[in-house]
């Protein structure tokens, strides 16, 4: 799996502007180091006071006194270290967001003094001078300062200043939402300062990628329904600045009134009766906002989702009175920043009854490590692994090498049949139906080829019935045929295996495993 041939099935997929810029941040960053090149930390422009309708409060991470809790742990400074690395990447960054100056508990003066020491620390911090988190922290002053009417004063100077610094390091290396992250805080400190320098560059970035980055079901491109969440909270809060603030003609906001209603409309698709999402590819709970969080403050700037039938996202979505089924037919995507992909080739999350059945097991690090890699492998998707390996090439934390290219034979209102190359020779093909009370399920492998198919039971399910017909779980009976016959259930393994709840929070929980040879048939019936 290692080697160069890894990274030429990795790399080969990127585009030649990711490339491009890959060269010349490396080349830049050489000579910089070289010359004793750094940023100016002195200066900065006083900003206008902006205008804004309620926008949602961020949950609350700070409770005073020093301590922090983002992604389920907790840390308390005596002096804060913005580089603190204890907890990995993520943690630090979110520190770095500044998304507690907006929080629901909020106190105006504990913000004030923690701003005011990063201000003074900010020469010397590395992760903060990242154009990532610079981006979300641009957004969340940018709010702060104009609620309180801080203005004119050394804390908007400095957000001029962080805001030069991701002009100069914007990722065109990524693309996908980091760039337009980039654009959207752009914007933000473009009406903040009525710079049109920072427009042009925030304009350039948003038209370009919003257009790609919003497919024609309105989905994002990244097939992560968190993500989607995430970069619809965004671009309402830049309808939200646009509508309420008069600077450039509000141009942009037909276009943001477009996209957001698109993204509306399918979020509101995917998303279960509960209002829970499922958890596909990198998605965690308590991360984003809610779908329901979304749609309301959507409601407040006077948009709505309207209808919208699933398409190019590679989704599809089924009721019954029953029960709920989402389903994964689509390819590894986008192809040139699959980093939140996973090998998951022909998954499904099902409710019945209106509780969780059939679950994603979830994300619960970004970290390098086999916890990662385990979290991203078909093993743990419903669906088939042959000769245990991956359907597609995942490795590191966000990067995927070949990937299973998928063919849609059958795409109807109640059945859809697609087939796989994932695993070479070895054609995987998944035949989903839906009846009036049951959903059959068939899978196939060529070459007299053998298959494990597996199904990961949410953790609240721990009463499974065995009996000769099957499983029977809450009321549900799911059997099992081959071309021999209906499978007893002495020959169904149940096992074991950790569930992300959220991130750094694992429960234990049940998975069905079937072996088979050439065809599987599963029935779900009530």
């Amino acid at each position: 799996m290692t080697g160069l041939g890894l990274y030429y099935r990795s790399l080969k997929h990127l585009k030649s502007k990711q490339v491009f810029y890959r060269v010349y941040y490396k080349i830049r960053s050489i000579k910089r180091r070289l010359t004793g090149f750094k940023y100016d930390y002195t200066g900065g422009n006083h900003g206008i006071k902006l205008s804004f309708q309620d926008f949602p409060l961020n949950k609350n991470s700070y409770t005073g006194k020093g301590t922090f809790s983002f992604l389920n742990k907790e840390h308390t400074f005596d002096s804060v270290d913005w580089d603190y690395p204890v907890f990995g990447k993520l943690w630090t960054y979110n520190l770095n967001y500044f998304d507690f100056i907006n929080q629901e508990k909020g106190s105006f003066r504990a913000s004030k003094i923690l701003m005011e020491q990063f201000r003074q620390s900010l020469s010397q911090l590395q992760n903060a001078n990242e154009p990532y988190p610079i981006s979300l922290r641009i957004i969340n002053w940018v709010k702060f300062l104009s609620k309180h009417q801080l203005e004119e004063t050394v804390l908007a100077q400095s957000l001029d200043i962080q805001t030069k610094i991701l002009l100069d390091q914007r990722e065109y290396h990524l693309l996908g939402n980091h760039l337009l992250e980039n654009g959207f805080a752009l914007l933000f400190a473009a009406y903040f300062f009525k710079n049109d320098d920072y427009y042009e560059a925030a304009k350039k970035i948003i038209k370009t990628e919003i257009k790609e980055q919003v497919l024609n079901d309105g989905a994002h491109f990244e097939l992560s329904p968190m993500y989607h969440q995430i970069i619809l909270h965004r671009l309402l809060d830049a309808y939200n600045l646009v509508k309420n603030n008069d600077y450039r003609s509000k141009e942009l906001l037909p276009l943001f009134k477009q996209k957001a209603s698109a993204m509306l409309a399918w979020l509101a698709e995917i998303s279960f009766e509960d209002g829970s999402i499922p958890m596909l590819n990198d998605a965690a709970y308590n991360i984003a906002l809610s779908t329901n969080e979304l749609i309301n403050y959507a409601g407040t700037l006077g948009l709505s989702p309207s209808s919208i039938k699933l398409a190019d996202s590679g989704y599809r979505k089924w009721k019954s009175d029953t029960f709920e089924m989402i389903i994964d037919i689509g390819q590894i995507g986008p192809s040139y920043i699959p980093g939140h992909a996973h090998a998951d080739t022909f998954n499904f999350v099902m409710h019945a009854k209106g509780q969780p059945l059939f679950v994603d097991p979830g994300t619960s690090t970004y970290e390098t490590n086999a916890l990662r890699l385990q979290e991203r492998s078909t093993k743990m998707h419903n669906t088939v692994e042959v000769d245990q390996k991956n359907s597609s090439e995942i490795w590191a934390s966000f990067r995927v090498g070949d990937r299973a290219g998928v063919k849609i034979i059958l795409d109807e209102k109640d059945k859809v049949v697609a087939s796989h190359n994932g695993y070479g020779a070895t054609i995987h093909q998944r035949s989903m139906s839906l009846h009036a009370d049951q959903i059959i399920i068939e899978d196939q492998l060529n070459n007299s080829a053998k298959g494990i198919v597996r199904f990961h039971l949410h953790p609240s399910i721990t009463d499974i019935t065995i009996s000769d017909l099957g499983l029977v779980i809450k009321d549900i009976n799911i059997s099992f045929s081959n071309e021999n016959g209906p499978i007893e259930g002495k020959n169904i393994s149940i096992k074991g295996y950790k569930f992300a709840s959220g991130f750094n929070q694992l429960l234990d929980a049940k998975v069905i495993e079937i072996g088979f040879t050439e065809k599987l048939t599963t029935t779900i019936k009530d």
